[in-house]
């Protein structure tokens, strides 16, 4: 599990972003991660290509939290399960 509250203050991780292909890696911090599936290899793996064009769509929000909650709505899905 990563834990982001020994990099600072909630304001600091506002623009922090966890990449990770387990979810559990950034549960205590859901609002900062971005999902990914794990790497196969191969010219069939897209999923670098994928997370380049999620993070140029970054800069049309003030947050990075504020794009992951949008873009993904981890949290609303964790909580309807």
């Amino acid at each position: 599990m990563k834990d982001l509250s020994i990099f600072g203050t909630s304001e600091f991780l506002k623009n922090v972003i966890i990449v990770d292909n387990l979810v559990s890696s950034f549960a205590n911090h859901i609002s900062n991660g971005i999902p990914i599936r794990p790497y196969i290899g191969g010219d069939e793996d897209r999923e670098l290509q994928y997370l380049a064009f999620m993070l140029k769509r970054v800069e049309k929000y003030s947050t990075c939290v504020e794009f992951i909650k949008k873009e993904f709505k981890l949290k609303e899905f964790y909580a309807s399960v």
